[in-house]
């Protein structure tokens, strides 16, 4: 994958480019998560395909000992449709919902449901997003 390990961003853009094609997460995107295609840490490039984004935001202040973090991220997945919209956002609060990220770090859902933002490029494209905080131990 070439993604090094370094932020927890990283860490759960790993988690889901190792999906199995038979995972809820994969069924619904229709294909799997490839970084830097259609899978992107930050942002996204401005592609002709289906994307998921993870994007860091504010969370709450690391631990008092400097050794625990508390990052929030959030997933935004821009799809050609509405249906496969709001079945790849709850497959991922599905699946990450309490997950523990290899040992990395324990991820929990904000919200039980994707929350629609609005369409791209004239309506091709429905934006979704859902949150997450993480409990993370500093390496």
């Amino acid at each position: 994958m070439g993604v090094t390990l370094s932020t927890i961003l990283n860490t759960v853009a790993s988690y889901l480019s190792d999906l199995s094609a038979t995972s809820a997460v994969v069924t619904a995107f229709g294909t799997t998560l490839v970084f830097g295609t259609n899978m992107f840490i930050g942002g996204e490039t401005a592609t002709e395909t289906n994307t998921l984004s993870i994007l860091p935001y504010g969370g709450s202040p690391p631990d008092i000992d400097g050794n625990r973090q508390n990052p929030a991220i959030q997933i935004r997945t821009r799809t050609t449709s509405r249906y496969s919209g709001l079945e790849v956002q709850q497959a991922l609060i599905n699946t990450l919902h309490t997950n523990e990220l290899g040992g990395a770090g324990k991820m929990f859902a904000v919200q039980s449901c994707p929350i629609p933002l609005d369409t791209e490029l004239g309506g091709r494209y429905v934006v979704y997003v859902s949150n997450y905080q993480i409990k993370h131990v500093k390496v």
